[in-house]
């Protein structure tokens, strides 16, 4: 997933997902022209990054990722090129119990590689439950919960809504390897 020149309203917000297999990319995301590394312009929660290149990159503003996995990413787990203020990633699985490895602010993590200037403790000691929920292991989805965000958008082409679904199987847990398509008129 990339996305690139988030205007000062735009932002990216993946929750319950898998992104994984990606030569070079996980998630890319791209700050708004002129850079402003205040906003945050991605939000990412209750993620699986895992087997990318890099699973998260992040240029020209800042991001807050929680409650994540990130393991087996051969170059990063997470890079950021923001020197203002840093991404905010405490609370994520970086794939070792003692942390990611950042060559001056963790140099003996034995998870995935991180760089750059961001917040990363403290880190999950194991990987959350959903981590081990793959497409390996596919369930029905059996209850989906949608909620838009606001109620009511003006029909305008630039106010956002933010849709969120969830698709979980019968214990609660995210349904993996399921779709939902949307379309507008």
């Amino acid at each position: 997933v990339f996305v690139s020149n988030l205007s000062t309203a735009g932002y990216l917000r993946v929750t319950n997902s898998l992104i994984e297999n990606n030569a070079q990319f996980g998630l890319r995301a791209d700050g708004s022209t002129p850079p402003d590394s205040r906003r945050i312009v991605a939000y990412v929660s209750n993620s699986v990054l895992h087997n990318n290149g890099t699973g998260f990159y992040l240029t020209g503003a800042t991001a807050e990722l929680k409650d994540n996995s990130f393991a087996g990413n051969t170059t990063y787990a997470m890079v950021t090129e923001s020197t203002v203020m840093p991404a905010d990633a405490s609370n994520n699985w970086w794939g070792g119990s003692n942390g990611p490895k950042h060559a001056t602010n963790n140099p003996s993590g034995s998870g995935d590689a991180v760089a750059g200037v961001f917040l990363f403790d403290p880190w999950l000691r194991a990987a959350p439950f959903f981590s081990h929920s793959t497409p390996d292991n596919p369930t029905s989805a059996s209850q989906s919960q949608i909620s838009i965000q606001p109620a009511s958008v003006p029909a305008d082409g630039i106010t956002p809504a933010v849709i969120t679904v969830r698709l979980l199987n019968s214990d609660g847990r995210p349904a993996w390897g399921k779709s939902v398509g949307f379309t507008s008129n």
